[in-house]
Formats: structure tokens, C-alpha cells, sequence
């Protein structure tokens, strides 16, 4: 086997990696991409500003 032949199996084995790396990235950043959309959508609620309990409910 020369060496011709192992480079270039490697860079097979490499282009193959990150075909593969896109492939699984892709659907990832478009699930995220679609859960921010709809976290968007969700209404928003104002909890106020935070104070101290009073002694009486603790």
C-alpha cells in the first residue's frame, strides 16, 4: 500500500466525519431554532419585584 493510497483514504475517512458532523448539526440548530420560536410565543408573566418575608408567614 503506498502512501498515496493511505492519504487519501484518510481524506475520505475526514470529508466523511464532517459530512456526518453537518448532517447531525443541521436538524440540531433547526430543533433549537424552533423551540426559541416557540418560547417567543409563551405569555409572559411578571412574578414583581422580589421582597422579604414578613416574620408572620415563615
Amino acid at each position: 500500500m503506498s502512501c498515496a493510497n493511505i492519504c487519501n483514504d484518510s481524506v475520505t475517512v475526514n470529508r466523511t466525519s464532517v459530512t456526518f458532523g453537518i448532517d447531525s448539526t443541521l436538524p440540531f440548530l433547526r430543533a433549537k431554532q424552533a423551540e426559541a420560536a416557540r418560547l417567543a410565543k409563551r405569555p409572559f408573566t411578571d412574578l414583581g419585584i422580589p421582597r422579604p418575608r414578613s416574620e408572620e408567614t415563615q
